[in-house]
């Protein structure tokens, strides 16, 4: 939320040279070393680079081995200069981390810190940001001259860690930090917890029977709001409890993400502002549930999608390619196609479809993309459709049909690749 300049020097003007160190990677100290050639910035194989309009404005540490994992630590240098606490000027750091450690921060409240990125690796990698104004200056008069240079600087810092990621090959991540969040961290990651899941179908399950992690990443990825009671809605839901604690949280199969959380006699509702295109919070949750009740022994395994499930290719031609994977909801699969129209043009298909109850793979929409490519490998997109349709089944040799809005051949054959 931006703030006015008024309101700035005010605040700076309060707290002065008291302000606190702040939320420096788990408060560890700083480990400055020479800046390197400005704007961009190299440390242990990764590299950071900023704006040439601020090569002359900030200054960039890039500690070695650091304990917490923090690469570099961004700073606008007339606060360092003028400043008289510590972090004076301090903008954001970037860390390299584990998983195994983000769990663990996961648990608890991650006030200063956000996970933005992850790597082939598994390594995952978090933005430091203060909680409070570092903002400094000698005089009143020269804040009010720079007041928007700061502001500029501080909204630099996601495109920032967005051109960050791009640079070094890394995917875009985000988790909440959400009461909601917390707890699915601690159900999936704290020893000790002892969550349970349960729904009227088998009845309350050992959480941590089954991994929780790709079930909580994904409902954590949800960016939960808060909601009003009144929007509670009707319905079934599942339940994830923590019984020692008296705390349960309750999510709801009914549209909308709405996750309910019950403590003694307190509530709170909360609604999950982005969704998957074929898979709801609830359905994820029911996924951890099956998958916990079966080891337990309280539920049949299934194996119905195992069949359709792992790489396919168009029986005539072999240039169609259908990839069929498992999804976190029961009796859900994700589709991934690829058909080439030309050598410049390719075609592909990502959905989400539904086993039917007559054995077949059943989505109603999902994303068809046409893009063409040019001779330097740059992809330029033609068309794109999210209306498509289709099914896909099985022949008595085994074979897979497809039958999808977007093909000309309304009766596509495949066969294992």
């Amino acid at each position: 939320m931006k703030k006015s300049i008024g309101f700035l020097l005010a605040l700076v003007l309060i707290l002065g040279a008291a302000l606190p160190a702040g939320a420096f990677a788990e408060d560890a100290e700083l480990k400055p070393v020479s800046p390197q050639r400005p704007g961009a910035y190299e440390n242990a194989g990764l590299r950071l680079e900023l704006k040439p309009e601020y090569d002359e404005l900030v200054t960039v540490e890039t500690p070695a081995d650091d304990e917490n994992g923090v690469l570099f630590t961004v700073s606008e240098t007339a606060s360092l200069e003028a400043g008289g606490f510590a972090g004076a000027g301090w903008l954001f750091s970037v860390a390299k981390i584990d998983a195994e450690k983000l769990h663990r921060m996961l648990c608890h409240d991650m006030v200063g810190a956000e996970l933005f990125a992850k790597g082939a690796d598994g390594s995952c990698y978090v933005k430091y940001h203060p909680t409070d104004v570092r903002y400094a200056r000698a005089t009143v008069e020269e804040m009010h001259r720079d007041a928007e240079q700061w502001t500029m600087l501080c909204e630099g810092v996601d495109e920032a860690l967005e051109s960050f990621t791009a640079i070094n090959g890394l995917e875009y991540a985000a988790i909440g930090n959400t009461e909601v969040d917390m707890y699915l961290a601690r159900a999936a990651w704290e020893e000790g917890a002892k969550p349970t899941l349960s729904t009227t179908e088998f009845g309350p399950v050992d959480a941590a029977a089954a991994d929780g992690t790709p079930y909580a990443e994904f409902v954590m990825q949800s960016r939960f709001r808060d909601a009003e009671a009144e929007e509670t809605p009707d319905g079934e839901y599942v339940v994830l409890a923590f019984p020692e604690e008296d705390v349960r949280l309750d999510f709801f199969f009914a549209p909308g993400g709405y996750v309910r959380i019950v403590s003694g006699t307190d509530e709170r509702l909360y609604q999950a502002m982005r969704h998957d295109d074929g898979v709801s919070c609830a359905e994820a949750m029911q996924g951890w549930y099956y998958a916990a009740a079966e080891k337990a022994g309280v539920k049949t395994a299934e194996d119905r999608l195992a069949a359709f499930c792992g790489s396919w290719a168009e029986k005539v031609a072999g240039r169609g390619r259908l990839t069929v994977t498992p999804s976190l909801a029961p009796g859900k699969a994700r589709i991934e196609a690829a058909w080439p129209e030309s050598a410049a043009v390719q075609d592909t298909w990502e959905m989400t479809a539904t086993l039917s109850e007559d054995g077949k793979l059943v989505y109603e929409s999902g994303l068809f993309t046409s893009t063409a490519y040019g001779e330097g490998g740059e992809g330029r997109e033609l068309e794109s459709d999210r209306s498509i349709s289709g099914q896909l089944s099985l022949n008595e040799n085994g074979e897979l049909l497809w039958e999808d809005s977007r093909l000309e051949n309304p009766d596509s054959v495949f066969v294992r690749a």
